[in-house]
Parts: structure tokens; C-alpha cells; sequence
């Protein structure tokens, strides 16, 4: 299932909003597209603003200094697709555990979940999602700019 960006973007304030402050968010796959790069500079930009605004009143203490920290994690193609198949068989096993005991929690499985042995169709699946991320690196490299290190 794709999502939509304003839905990924809508997902990813409600992540900052729930937070603890002082520990932060981890988005894993994040930004995937020009709008949520977008996004990501205008939400930095106005964090800036608001501490601007906030910084002679009593609530100051309120608005730090924003930080983000970007990793960029690169994984050869044979492992990362090894990796998908590994953790779809693992959920798999996980699940079964967990109904066979009638308790634990169900883990959301993916596409590659429902197969015994590597098929075509998974190792495809696997394939797509390596795809995806070659095809929006640039969103990665204009993050980059935005965010350098």
C-alpha cells in the first residue's frame, strides 16, 4: 500500500507532538518526497521562528533550540533484500507464537509474510522497495543541503 504524503506528513507531526522533548523521534524511511522534504525545511524554519518570538518571555524555556540529526544508512542490495526476507519470516514466527498462546501482540506483517520459501513474487517485492529508494535518493541529497552535517 503507498501512502500519501499528507498522510506520512500528518503521521510525522502527530510523532513529534506525542514526544518526550528531551528524547525525540526516530523516522525510519522519512523523508521519501520532494513535499515531505518540503515540509521537513518549513517545520525546522518555523521551530526557528517561534523561538525567535518566545525568546524575551516567560515562556522561552519552552522553545530550544531545534535539532535534527540525519543518518543515512547505505546497504548493499543482496543484504537489504536478505534482511526484508528475514524479518517477514521472523513476524511470521513471532505470530504464530503469539496465537498459539492466545496472547502477545500481533505484529503487522508485510507482504513478504505470507510465503514459506522465497518466491519470485517476494524476492520482487524486495526488489520494488530497493527501487523506491533508488528513485527518491534525491529527496535524501536535497535533505542534505537543508540539513548538512
Amino acid at each position: 500500500m503507498i501512502v500519501s504524503d499528507g498522510k506520512l506528513v500528518e503521521n510525522f507531526w502527530h510523532a513529534l507532538l506525542d514526544c518526550e522533548p528531551e528524547v525525540g523521534v526516530l523516522l525510519d524511511g522519512y523523508p521519501r518526497s520532494e513535499v515531505q522534504v518540503e515540509c521537513l525545511k518549513l517545520f525546522h524554519e518555523r521551530m526557528h521562528e517561534h523561538r525567535k518570538e518566545c525568546k524575551h518571555t516567560p515562556i522561552k524555556a519552552d522553545f530550544s533550540r531545534p535539532t535534527f540529526h540525519i543518518c543515512e544508512l547505505h546497504v548493499d542490495e543482496d543484504i537489504s533484500i536478505y534482511h526484508q526476507l528475514k524479518r517477514g519470516n521472523l513476524i511470521k514466527e513471532h505470530n504464530a507464537k503469539a496465537m498459539r498462546a492466545v496472547k502477545g501482540e500481533i505484529m503487522e506483517d508485510r507482504i513478504a509474510d505470507f510465503y514459506e520459501m522465497p518466491s519470485p513474487f517476494m524476492l520482487a517485492h524486495a526488489e520494488l522497495i530497493i527501487w523506491i529508494f533508488k528513485n527518491y535518493y534525491s529527496c535524501l541529497l536535497k535533505l542534505s543541503e537543508i540539513f548538512p552535517s
